[in-house]
Protein backbone atom coordinates (compact mmCIF):
# COMPACT_ATOMS: atom_id res chain seq x y z
CA UNK A 1 0.00 0.00 0.00
CA UNK A 2 1.20 3.26 -0.53
CA UNK A 3 0.78 6.59 1.08
CA UNK A 4 -2.45 9.42 0.69
CA UNK A 5 -2.26 10.61 -2.53
CA UNK A 6 -1.89 14.50 -2.98
CA UNK A 7 -4.42 14.90 -5.75
CA UNK A 8 -6.86 17.23 -4.52
CA UNK A 9 -10.72 16.97 -4.82
CA UNK A 10 -11.51 13.80 -6.71
CA UNK A 11 -15.32 14.04 -6.51
CA UNK A 12 -17.80 10.86 -5.07
CA UNK A 13 -20.52 9.78 -7.32
CA UNK A 14 -23.51 6.95 -5.81
CA UNK A 15 -25.13 4.28 -7.41
CA UNK A 16 -28.60 3.25 -5.98
CA UNK A 17 -28.33 -0.43 -8.14
CA UNK A 18 -25.77 -1.54 -6.06
CA UNK A 19 -24.78 0.93 -3.64
CA UNK A 20 -20.92 1.29 -5.01
CA UNK A 21 -19.09 4.16 -4.87
CA UNK A 22 -16.91 6.03 -7.71
CA UNK A 23 -13.92 7.91 -7.23
CA UNK A 24 -13.65 10.27 -10.13
CA UNK A 25 -10.67 8.98 -12.13
CA UNK A 26 -10.16 5.47 -10.61
CA UNK A 27 -11.27 2.15 -12.07
CA UNK A 28 -12.27 0.67 -8.91
CA UNK A 29 -15.37 0.92 -7.20
CA UNK A 30 -16.25 0.88 -3.59
CA UNK A 31 -18.85 -1.33 -2.45
CA UNK A 32 -20.10 -5.22 -1.49
CA UNK A 33 -17.65 -7.65 -2.02
CA UNK A 34 -14.88 -5.47 -1.30
CA UNK A 35 -11.51 -6.57 0.07
CA UNK A 36 -9.83 -4.14 2.15
CA UNK A 37 -6.90 -6.09 3.31
CA UNK A 38 -5.85 -5.83 -0.18
CA UNK A 39 -7.13 -2.80 -2.15
CA UNK A 40 -6.86 -2.38 -5.46
CA UNK A 41 -4.09 -0.28 -6.10
CA UNK A 42 -5.76 2.70 -7.63
CA UNK A 43 -7.57 3.00 -4.35
CA UNK A 44 -4.84 2.08 -1.65
CA UNK A 45 -2.93 5.75 -3.23
CA UNK A 46 -5.91 7.49 -1.61
CA UNK A 47 -5.50 5.55 1.96
CA UNK A 48 -4.64 7.56 4.57
CA UNK A 49 -5.21 5.10 7.61
CA UNK A 50 -5.49 1.67 8.51
CA UNK A 51 -6.84 0.59 11.66
CA UNK A 52 -7.35 -3.24 13.16
CA UNK A 53 -9.82 -3.36 15.93
CA UNK A 54 -8.68 -6.89 17.23
CA UNK A 55 -12.13 -8.23 17.03
CA UNK A 56 -12.30 -9.04 13.49
CA UNK A 57 -13.53 -5.49 12.39
CA UNK A 58 -10.94 -3.06 10.50
CA UNK A 59 -11.25 0.92 9.45
CA UNK A 60 -9.80 2.04 6.61
CA UNK A 61 -9.78 5.65 5.51
CA UNK A 62 -9.80 7.03 2.12
CA UNK A 63 -9.07 10.93 1.85
CA UNK A 64 -8.50 13.22 -1.27
CA UNK A 65 -12.47 13.28 -2.52
CA UNK A 66 -14.80 15.62 -2.54
CA UNK A 67 -18.86 15.33 -2.35
CA UNK A 68 -20.63 18.38 -3.75
CA UNK A 69 -17.31 20.24 -4.10
CA UNK A 70 -16.31 20.12 -0.57
CA UNK A 71 -13.56 18.15 1.07
CA UNK A 72 -14.66 14.70 2.46
CA UNK A 73 -13.44 11.81 3.98
CA UNK A 74 -14.41 7.78 3.32
CA UNK A 75 -14.28 5.11 6.10
CA UNK A 76 -13.99 1.45 5.13
CA UNK A 77 -15.66 -0.73 7.87
CA UNK A 78 -14.72 -4.57 6.98
CA UNK A 79 -15.42 -7.78 8.90
CA UNK A 80 -13.53 -10.16 8.29
CA UNK A 81 -11.98 -8.58 5.86
CA UNK A 82 -15.43 -7.97 3.87
CA UNK A 83 -16.52 -4.26 3.32
CA UNK A 84 -19.60 -4.17 5.51
CA UNK A 85 -20.14 -0.30 5.70
CA UNK A 86 -18.65 2.73 4.30
CA UNK A 87 -19.56 6.40 6.30
CA UNK A 88 -18.04 10.09 5.57
CA UNK A 89 -16.95 13.07 7.17
CA UNK A 90 -17.44 16.37 5.08
CA UNK A 91 -16.33 19.94 5.86
CA UNK A 92 -19.10 22.23 4.35
CA UNK A 93 -17.23 25.17 2.41
CA UNK A 94 -18.05 28.53 4.72
CA UNK A 95 -19.46 26.78 7.55
CA UNK A 96 -17.40 27.41 10.84
CA UNK A 97 -15.24 25.01 12.04
CA UNK A 98 -13.37 26.93 15.05
CA UNK A 99 -10.51 24.93 16.66
CA UNK A 100 -10.92 21.97 13.90
CA UNK A 101 -14.74 20.74 15.40
CA UNK A 102 -17.71 21.80 13.82
CA UNK A 103 -20.16 24.63 14.96
CA UNK A 104 -23.59 23.58 15.79
CA UNK A 105 -24.47 25.59 12.43
CA UNK A 106 -21.56 23.36 10.76
CA UNK A 107 -23.27 20.26 11.33
CA UNK A 108 -26.24 21.59 10.67
CA UNK A 109 -25.58 22.63 6.86
CA UNK A 110 -23.60 18.96 7.13
CA UNK A 111 -26.60 17.10 7.27
CA UNK A 112 -28.84 19.55 4.80
CA UNK A 113 -25.90 18.88 2.04
CA UNK A 114 -25.89 15.11 3.00
CA UNK A 115 -29.11 14.85 3.04
CA UNK A 116 -29.83 16.46 -0.33
CA UNK A 117 -27.21 14.68 -2.35
CA UNK A 118 -28.34 11.44 -1.27
CA UNK A 119 -32.01 12.50 -1.72
CA UNK A 120 -30.32 13.22 -5.61
CA UNK A 121 -28.46 10.12 -5.60
CA UNK A 122 -30.78 7.40 -4.13
CA UNK A 123 -34.42 9.15 -4.33
CA UNK A 124 -36.56 10.24 -1.54
CA UNK A 125 -35.86 8.26 1.51
CA UNK A 126 -38.00 7.69 4.79
CA UNK A 127 -37.49 9.92 7.77
CA UNK A 128 -38.80 7.86 11.02
CA UNK A 129 -37.52 10.52 13.58
CA UNK A 130 -36.27 9.20 16.74
CA UNK A 131 -37.61 12.55 18.42
CA UNK A 132 -37.40 16.53 18.81
CA UNK A 133 -33.39 15.74 19.72
CA UNK A 134 -32.04 13.08 17.45
CA UNK A 135 -34.17 13.70 14.32
CA UNK A 136 -33.53 11.41 11.80
CA UNK A 137 -32.66 13.33 8.37
CA UNK A 138 -32.52 10.10 5.63
CA UNK A 139 -32.82 6.40 5.57
CA UNK A 140 -33.36 4.34 2.70
CA UNK A 141 -33.69 0.92 2.54
CA UNK A 142 -32.44 -1.68 -0.57
CA UNK A 143 -31.56 -5.20 -1.33
CA UNK A 144 -28.05 -4.57 -1.04
CA UNK A 145 -28.22 -2.56 2.47
CA UNK A 146 -29.36 0.91 2.94
CA UNK A 147 -27.95 4.23 3.29
CA UNK A 148 -28.78 6.85 6.05
CA UNK A 149 -27.97 10.47 7.31
CA UNK A 150 -28.71 11.45 11.00
CA UNK A 151 -28.20 14.38 12.79
CA UNK A 152 -27.01 13.54 16.37
CA UNK A 153 -27.34 17.11 18.42
CA UNK A 154 -26.44 15.74 21.87
CA UNK A 155 -22.88 14.29 20.31
CA UNK A 156 -22.88 17.45 17.87
CA UNK A 157 -22.41 15.68 15.10
CA UNK A 158 -23.65 14.50 11.36
CA UNK A 159 -23.42 10.74 10.83
CA UNK A 160 -23.78 9.21 7.23
CA UNK A 161 -23.35 6.06 5.48
CA UNK A 162 -24.06 3.35 4.09
CA UNK A 163 -24.53 -0.56 5.31
CA UNK A 164 -23.61 -3.72 2.94
CA UNK A 165 -25.66 -6.97 3.37
CA UNK A 166 -23.03 -9.14 3.27
CA UNK A 167 -23.11 -12.70 3.20
CA UNK A 168 -20.03 -14.67 4.29
CA UNK A 169 -19.31 -18.49 3.77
Amino acid sequence: MTSASTVPGRALTFDAADGSITIDGLTSKIGPGLRTAALPDDLGTLVESQRDLGNGWTWTTIGGTMLDGNPCKLSLGAFHDVLSEVSWSVRVAGANYAGGWPSPGAVAKEADLLTRILTHAFGPGQLPGRGASEPTRYAKDFPWGNVWCELDRRAGVCASGLRYITVRA
